[in-house]
């Protein structure tokens, strides 16, 4: 049987909701579609089936280390000045020629993120 997955939640953990989400909004666009489903719990709709949730109920672990949050983008120069806006701690982009462009950089709470552009 095969089943069918019909949207993504992808959860983090952040110190403060409210704080994380103009970080976020600020990221990711301000025109971005918000829900509070819980106290101490936002979610961000990245697309129609896909959801970033900002928890700061100390249910997830900040600083996600052993995982990673890509964005994929569409121009890797612009996105890239947008992140080196918002933190300082930011890899130069990565060209792996015909293939992909990336760079990894962390949110204020240490959370793994990357935006890739496909060649």
């Amino acid at each position: 049987m095969n089943q069918k997955i019909k949207g993504i939640t992808i959860g983090i953990a952040v110190k403060d909701v409210k704080e994380a989400v103009i970080w976020y909004k600020s990221l990711l666009g301000e025109n971005i579609e918000v829900m509070e489903p819980a106290p101490g719990t936002i979610e961000l709709k990245l697309t129609d089936n896909v959801w970033l949730q900002l928890d700061d109920t100390d249910y997830l672990k900040l600083g996600g280390e052993s995982s990673i949050i890509r964005f994929e983008t569409e121009d890797i120069e612009t996105s890239h000045k947008l992140a080196k806006n918002l933190t300082s701690n930011i890899e130069d982009i990565v060209n792996i020629e015909g293939t992909v462009r990336y760079f990894d950089f962390k949110d204020p709470w240490n959370n793994r993120l990357s935006y890739v552009q496909l060649m």
